[in-house]
């Protein structure tokens, strides 16, 4: 049960990250500060590398509850690197600085339906376990 509790705290950390993504788009929306998009480019491409090297180690163990709730993580992780890189190439090409906070809001969204995904499953798999139920076909 352990494994599904930690499945679950880590659907609620997407939840706050989602948030936090809302909150910083929203000030960079408000208040577009000057980006050097080449920085962001650079700092968004790095992370998607090792966020890839780190889906590939997790594609070994994905049946684990807790190994899908890190993989969905790193996966958000990846879709907001991506959403910088568009960002920072429009800020680059027409010089719009609140590209980066427009990118925000839909990848909130995804982290949001992603973060109740990993709840509802872990406090379901929970939830069967303490009834003695299990998912084996016989």
């Amino acid at each position: 049960r352990r494994k599904f509790k930690s499945a679950q705290f880590i659907g609620f950390l997407i939840i706050a990250g989602a948030l936090l993504i809302w909150v910083m788009g929203g000030l960079q929306l408000h208040n577009a500060n000057e980006i050097d998009g080449k920085w962001l480019l650079i700092m968004a491409l790095a992370d998607i590398l090792s966020d890839a090297l780190l889906l590939g180690l997790l594609l070994r163990y994905r049946g684990d509850t807790t190994v899908r709730a890190i993989f969905a993580d790193v996966s958000i992780d990846t879709l907001a690197s991506i959403g910088v890189i568009i960002g920072g190439i429009v800020i680059l090409i027409t010089g719009f600085y609140r590209a980066d906070g427009i990118a925000a809001i839909p990848i909130g969204f995804v982290a949001l339906f992603l973060a109740r995904k990993i709840i509802i499953d872990a406090k379901t798999k929970s939830s069967q376990l303490k009834n003695g139920h299990s998912n084996h076909k016989h």
